[in-house]
């Protein structure tokens, strides 16, 4: 049922990108992801990636830090994560 889902949704949101002038991705993941999707005839999806600024950072003492790594994603079959 889950995957018959997922196919009518990928139909619907291909259906939707027919309509689109402009297109802003946040990554090179959701820019391949939207050209497999819609195959629009020209280039029109731009890739904008999010600023991050450094300055709220430069003050902090980093000598003495722990080392963690945050992660955040969608868990998704398409984007075939390593198991």
């Amino acid at each position: 049922m889950k995957e018959y889902y997922y196919e009518a949704l990928i139909k619907f949101y291909s259906f939707c990108g027919l309509f689109t002038d402009q297109v802003a991705a946040n990554s090179s993941w959701t820019r391949e992801h939207l050209d497999k999707l819609w195959n629009l005839p020209e280039k029109r999806i731009k890739t904008l990636y999010p600023p991050c600024g450094v300055e709220e950072f430069q003050s902090l003492d980093l000598d003495n830090r722990e080392n963690i790594v945050v992660s955040f994603a969608q868990f998704r079959p398409e984007k075939e994560h390593l198991k």
